[in-house]
């Protein structure tokens, strides 16, 4: 998170009376950075993608979402299985996220988070994405609530499309569980294309804001740069190549093989296969539908 992003984010809460979160927040950056300076292997978040299922199909999703045909929730057991596996190979993440697909088609996502804090000493907060297109039971909201302080709902602002948007934010506001409106504009990212050449791939993965990002990705006991990755390889949208993740499942794997995978020396493969992650992509319609999942060519 830059620091403008950080500063609007302390505004945000100061507005909503969170003072709690600013501590959270605060306590989480300092323990972070400490890490760091003593040589420990702290990074800005751990994502986790606990279901492919969604309420929307977007023509530009980067986490290829409007590709899938057949998509599937990730058991609650699978992904607290992954938390660990990683948990386990660094010191620290800021944030830990629980993003989809649509979170609130899981009705049990407090489960998640309940689980999800065994690691509470190796994160700072926990932030569930959702589209504002569904509203939890009032028992899902009261299993949150329990957890408030861990806590951060981000609602995606799709206009009409995320008809719960003002209904999550007044029932969150009720139960103090903080929650922040991601109103960010939509670029052309991460869309599948044919494959190119080693050098596209190189200056594809120089320029990305995935792979420059402290950020990991989770999903199925591996460990990806972006959603891309993780998306396509379940998508078969790329040819297989160990090289495009970590297999955390692999009790061969070392903290030493993470920090390798994160240092950039080498070049993932299924960049070949992505459309670029560039700050000056071009801006498209946000949450754009299509009447049904758009094709690609199977690997």
């Amino acid at each position: 998170m830059g620091l403008i992003s950080k500063i609007k984010t302390a505004i945000r809460l100061v507005k909503q009376g969170n003072y709690s979160e600013i501590y959270v927040r605060t306590a989480s950056l300092m323990k972070k950075r400490k890490i760091i300076k003593r040589g420990g292997l702290a990074v800005s978040a751990v994502t986790a993608i606990v279901t492919h299922k969604c309420t929307l199909r977007c023509k530009g999703c980067a986490a290829l979402m409007h590709h899938f045909k057949s998509p599937q929730t990730m058991p609650r057991e699978q992904v607290i299985r992954d938390i660990g596996l990683i948990m386990d190979k660094i010191d620290y993440a800021h944030i830990l996220l629980l993003v989809g697909g649509e979170t609130f088609l899981i009705d049990n996502i407090s489960e998640y988070v309940s689980s999800a804090l065994e690691y509470k000493d190796k994160f700072g907060l926990i932030v569930i994405t959702t589209n504002g297109t569904i509203m939890p039971s009032d028992d899902e909201f009261a299993n949150l609530a329990k957890f408030r302080k861990y806590i951060n709902i981000e609602i995606s602002d799709y206009g009409e499309k995320s008809a719960h948007l003002k209904s999550l934010q007044e029932k969150l506001r009720k139960l103090k569980i903080s929650c922040k409106i991601n109103n960010e504009k939509w670029q052309e990212w991460q869309q599948v294309i044919d494959g190119q050449s080693d050098d596209y791939a190189a200056n594809n993965y120089k320029n990305c804001l995935a792979a420059a990002d402290s950020n990991f990705i989770l999903c199925n006991g591996k460990l990806y740069h972006c959603g891309f990755l993780a998306s396509g390889e379940v998508l078969r949208s790329m040819p297989y190549s160990p090289e495009n993740n970590v297999n955390l499942l692999d009790p061969k794997v070392t903290r030493g093989d993470i920090i390798k995978y994160k240092s950039l020396d080498s070049v993932p493969p299924g960049c070949n296969h992505c459309g670029g992650y560039t700050k000056d992509a071009a801006v498209i319609a946000k949450a754009e539908q299509l009447s049904e999942p758009l094709d690609y060519k199977i690997y």
